[in-house]
């Protein structure tokens, strides 16, 4: 009678897992995201994570606290993130999004609908472009992930669901806020159909851990820094508020984050604004389509509210919450047996409309990223060459005065000092050519104009001073 059971359980098991598992598959491929696992290109300031605890390394990631207030990125450095790899932080990163994606597929759409889904979710661009920081976003992919996981279960149980929105939000706001607002996506979304009071009190839960875990690392940076609160670097603009001629400064600073996050992405927010239209015009979907709108406002509130505080500005990545919502109204179409054939025939369709659009953007960003990689790798490699031939204190790396005044110069001379130190142990210095000088030396630039030690490699100017020759 046992084998009996195991034999007619087995398909019922492999019919839920098989849907979403294909297409994650199929998203794994079609995206191109398996090349950054082979040859992963992460970003400029992703490398720090990387490298070993030493003072330094430890001074640069307290400012990184200051300015961002992610202590538990902070602490996952000191623990087992400073021993990843630039390919084993990409696993970790790719391997926690597979389960967060799963885990969502798996409870929006049960069946054959699970490969569509899967696809769809997966192909997020917002998720696109935040891979290229595996080391630093490693822990909250991985708190998402568990949550995507456990929401069920907890959901059953209001006083665990409640103690398990305050921690999630926590840990998500330590690591990176964002993060949050898509803890709070999947909690509404599972518990869409109960009534508006509970759906309200959890909100209100979720808005009470996610201000009080901005105050906890206020607190925090209070009594490390002597700073009540965060200090944005000064790439990102911040703009305080001192009196109303902020406000309306940053106002216009967060109109131009949304302008810029609907021009991105016009095309899935339309079709998802049609599937939430949709649900609104069904009788049985109206209900969970008000909700949806009333999600959609919270959130862009909480946005609002940071970039008024704060002055800075939103960027495209940060909206990951987004790309869920635009899915779920048509899982619910398609889902819904008082639609029409036709119509839940064209939901699926908009479903694979929507994943192919992430697809593109995804093949297009991941080849982007690659080009850029093997333009470093090649500099690299010949600066690498070059410090092998002759003694040296140091490479300097050379940028016009337009890349500099860009920032663009100091971004990939960071990326390319990080990367051969964590791959040679060699120190790699960005020079502004006008005031670099090499110490009591002569300048870079009448070297350069000597010839020696100079090699020349597209936009760069590597010098190699040879310490043997100047003692």
């Amino acid at each position: 009678m046992r084998t009996e059971h195991r034999n007619t359980s087995a398909p019922t098991r492999w019919g839920r897992v098989l849907p979403w598992a294909l297409g994650l598959l199929a998203a794994l491929v079609l995206t191109e995201a398996w090349r950054q696992v082979g040859h992963p290109y992460i970003a400029h300031d992703d490398w720090g994570f990387l490298l070993p605890v030493d003072a330094a390394r430890r001074d640069a990631m307290l400012d990184h606290v200051l300015a961002e207030g992610r202590w538990l990125n902070y602490l996952w450095w000191l623990g087992p993130g400073h021993l990843l790899t630039p390919v084993t932080a990409v696993l970790l990163f790719g391997t926690a999004y597979l389960t967060f994606v799963a885990g969502v597929a798996r409870r929006w759409a049960p069946g054959w609908l699970g490969l569509p889904v899967a696809l769809a979710l997966f192909s997020s661009p917002m998720i696109a472009d935040l891979w290229l920081w595996p080391a630093t976003l490693g822990p909250s992919m991985l708190i998402t992930a568990v949550a995507a996981l456990t929401v069920s279960r907890c959901a059953r149980r209001p006083q665990l669901l409640r103690a398990w929105v305050v921690l999630a939000t926590f840990l998500a706001f330590l690591s990176y806020p964002p993060a949050a607002l898509v803890i709070l996506v999947i909690v509404v979304v599972e518990l869409v159909d109960r009534s508006l009071r509970e759906l309200t009190g959890i909100t209100v839960v979720f808005g009470l851990a996610y201000v009080a875990s901005a105050l906890v690392v206020f607190t925090l940076n209070q009594i490390a820094f002597g700073t009540f609160g965060i200090e944005p670097m000064a790439w990102r603009r911040p703009n305080p508020l001192h009196d109303l001629g902020d406000v309306g400064q940053n106002l216009r600073t967060y109109a131009d984050s949304v302008g810029e996050l609907v021009g991105s992405t016009t095309i899935p927010i339309a079709l998802g604004a049609l599937g939430v239209a949709v649900c609104l015009a069904l009788p049985r979907l109206r209900a969970r389509g008000l909700r949806l709108v009333l999600l959609v406002v919270a959130l862009l509130g909480v946005q609002a509210a940071t970039t008024i505080a704060s002055g800075t500005f939103t960027p495209y990545r940060s909206n990951a919450w987004l790309w869920l919502l635009v899915v779920v109204p048509f899982v619910w179409i398609a889902r819904e047996t008082s639609a029409r054939q036709w119509g839940r025939a064209a939901a699926v369709v908009a479903l694979v409309v929507v994943g192919s659009w992430g697809i593109r953007y995804w093949q297009a960003a991941v080849e982007y990223s690659q080009d850029r990689r093997e333009h470093y790798q090649r500099i690299e490699d010949r600066v690498v060459a070059e410090a092998r031939k002759a003694p040296y204190d140091a490479i300097y790396l050379l940028g016009s005065e337009e890349d500099w005044r860009r920032g663009l110069f100091r971004q990939e001379t960071q990326y390319l000092s990080e990367k051969t130190r964590a791959d040679h142990g060699i120190t790699l210095l960005g020079c502004h050519p006008p005031s670099c000088r090499l110490g009591s030396r002569p300048s870079v630039v009448a070297r350069i104009a000597a010839g020696r030690h100079v090699m020349r490699t597209g936009d760069y100017i590597v010098v190699v001073p040879s310490a043997a020759r100047h003692r």
